[in-house]
């Protein structure tokens, strides 16, 4: 929005100069609002501006104003180390005009037609590489979902380092839902979203359960505020959204986002159309993969409580005939090759048991027999 802004008044200053300066410095102070507001687009445009504007300030005899200006964005150049910047700011403050250049680019001997197939032939090898990328992260990918022998949070870790290597994505979010809370789940380690920024994620995709994809060069970038927004809409310059919807109900939320860094030419890559079909899938493939070993750690819980079970006594927790037998005979075998080991076995019998239960029930020989097994097992 604010680029776009920029744009709007920027040109209207340009053209109104020609008729009315005080028309134009109006519009130039509305671009210089939006300007301030986008850092990201000050590679681009704070060198345009400062040289245009500095020259309105001098129509209008504000020379002190218009080197103030030059001057300032020349620090900002130079500690970008902006060299072609430099010379032109250079050249607005001093009135010397800047040298002629002359390169050889080595094309002498190539027609259009030829640079022209060049080109393409150059469009289509990087093409070729970003197919054969994301067939290479889907095949690593699909490989880390098949394990069984890795734990969740390590599943987890795995996987998100894994999108943001390849995919160059400086934050990733990854949300649980439960009944419209979010549950975090996973996000960079330095970075730290409040309870109140998870909740309108999830506020967000329960009134919009749809994944996208968009980027600051498309229009449906704006169409995204509202969530964009809660990560700072002038700091983000891609996302993409999945929501993973059960039978009507948002269940799993994964964001990665690409952000703004010291200008927006550092941004050499961006999401594409192509990039949402493999996180959807991706996604997708984790969330079953999580509820798979989820499944497999309740059945091992399951199966270890009903071993526990068959080889122990319900009441005390003591080994019955069965576990004793077993345990009797490991015990055995780990010595059996010591001839020096003596393996001794105490038979312990409670006299007059049959009383207690006759007079005071059976509840309270249970209490005995527990207490006694208490004892035993100290």
């Amino acid at each position: 929005w604010d680029d776009d802004m920029f744009f709007y008044y920027f040109d209207r200053g340009l053209v109104a100069r020609k008729d009315s300066l005080a028309e134009a410095q109006h519009n130039f102070d509305r671009a210089n609002f939006h300007l301030k507001r986008t850092e990201g687009l000050w590679f681009f445009a704070y060198e345009l501006f400062a040289i245009e504007q500095a020259d309105l300030y001098r129509a209008q005899g504000r020379h002190m104003e218009a080197n103030d200006l030059l001057q300032q964005c020349l620090e900002f150049c130079t500690k970008n180390n902006y060299k072609d910047k430099i010379e032109r700011i250079n050249s607005a403050l001093t009135g010397n005009s800047i040298p002629e250049r002359h390169y050889n680019i080595g094309l002498k001997k190539i027609s259009v037609t030829q640079a022209i197939e060049l080109s393409r032939r150059v469009g289509a090898e990087h093409q070729l590489r970003l197919k054969n990328n994301s067939i290479d992260f889907l095949t690593n990918w699909q490989e880390l979902m098949n394990r069984d022998d890795i734990e969740p949070k390590s599943l987890i870790k795995t996987a998100m380092y894994s999108i943001q290597n390849n995919y160059n994505a400086d934050k990733v979010v990854y949300l649980n839902v439960d009944k419209g809370k979010a549950d975090l789940v996973y996000c960079d380690k330095d970075y730290h979203p409040s309870p109140e920024m998870l909740q309108g994620i999830v506020s967000f995709f329960i009134r919009n359960p749809n994944e996208f994809m968009t980027n600051r060069l498309e229009k449906s970038f704006y169409d995204y505020k509202e969530l964009i927004g809660l990560f700072g809409i002038n700091k983000v310059v891609s996302m993409i959204g999945i929501p993973v919807v059960v039978d009507g109900k948002l269940q799993n939320i994964l964001l990665a986002l690409m952000e703004m860094h010291d200008n927006f030419s550092n941004n050499f890559s961006l999401f594409l159309d192509g990039d949402l079909t493999i996180f959807s899938v991706a996604f997708h493939q984790l969330v079953d993969a999580l509820n798979r070993l989820a499944t497999q750690e309740r059945i091992r819980k399951m199966n270890a409580k009903l071993e526990q079970t068959s080889v122990t006594d319900m009441l005390t927790g003591l080994y019955n005939r069965q576990g004793f037998a077993k345990t009797l005979a490991e015990e055995m075998k780990k010595y059996e090759s010591a001839p020096d080991v003596t393996t001794t076995v105490l038979y312990i019998d409670l006299d007059n048991f049959k009383f207690y239960n006759d007079t005071f029930g059976h509840a309270i020989g249970d209490v005995i027999l527990v207490s006694f097994a208490e004892i035993f097992t100290q």
